[in-house]
């Protein structure tokens, strides 16, 4: 017969089987494991918001978004999405310094230096340079390699800055070799942690368009959108390096260059 069902958000059920700690718990003790502060994350969001509002502006993601379009309702026209609408044109240190935080009383952790919680899809289409050129195919980009590693599940958040200086060197290739690096920010803490485990920083090449803070982090699409990112903004020849953490203990970076 006909009933009502609930439906449960999967969110609420992030909790790590073998630390059981939240991804928010986890960065909370991430940060007081490595000394962060409130304000040099909130400056992290900051940061990737007004790096957001500025490529928008340009025009840098205009290649890379496919608009889509949603019926309106009871006779009202159609709406056309082709924007994100996640990052905050007004972001400021003043006002993230004043958002709760949720994971921890008197934490560092808030909504301000946390990814965006959105929706979102992507393709990548992949295939053999040989099976490119029967087809008919100039490749935007080739793979020079990937990588995956793990770490022990409470110090996920550390993954990236262990990944990243690996697939490196195994490629004979340096961070300054890199046009751009592209790091997920899952949290501020992804970034600020990878700073200091790799001993460089970076912030004109670091997430140059904004990161997932003012993006958004559509679980299961941001290695996607990575990826694709680099491969619409490099030029020829360029290098660029994608790396994300992953709950559980997981990481995973690779290394393309441009091919257009």
């Amino acid at each position: 017969r006909l009933t009502n069902i609930t439906i449960d958000d999967g969110f609420l059920y992030l909790t790590d089987k073998w630390s059981n700690l939240g991804p928010g718990n986890t960065a909370e003790y991430t940060n007081e494991k490595f000394g962060f502060t409130r304000e040099e994350q909130e400056q992290i969001g900051v940061e990737s918001h007004q790096k957001a509002v500025k490529a928008w502006a340009d025009g840098i993601f205009a290649g890379e978004v496919v608009p889509v379009k949603i019926p309106g309702k009871k006779g009202q026209e159609e709406i056309t999405f082709a924007k994100d609408e996640c990052y905050r044109e007004d972001a400021s240190l003043e006002k993230m310094m004043k958002l709760p935080t949720p994971f921890k009383k008197d934490g560092t952790v808030s909504a301000g230096s946390s990814s965006g919680i959105t929706d979102g899809s992507g393709a990548l289409l992949m295939m053999t340079r040989k099976k490119a050129k029967e087809l008919g195919r100039k490749p935007l980009f080739h793979y020079v390699d990937f990588m995956f590693l793990g770490v022990e599940p409470k110090d996920f958040l550390e993954g990236p800055g262990l990944v990243m200086p690996k697939i490196l060197e195994k490629n004979k290739l340096t961070i300054d070799d890199m046009k751009y690096v592209e790091i997920n920010e899952a949290f501020a803490t992804c970034l600020l942690t990878a700073e200091k485990m790799m001993g460089w920083k970076d912030r004109v090449k670091l997430n140059p368009h904004g990161g997932c803070i003012a993006l958004g982090h559509p679980t299961g699409y941001s290695g996607i959108r990575l990826n694709v990112h680099l491969a619409h903004v490099l030029k020829k020849g360029e290098y660029g390096l994608a790396c994300l953490c992953g709950g559980g203990g997981m990481a995973g970076a690779s290394i393309i260059q441009s091919e257009r």
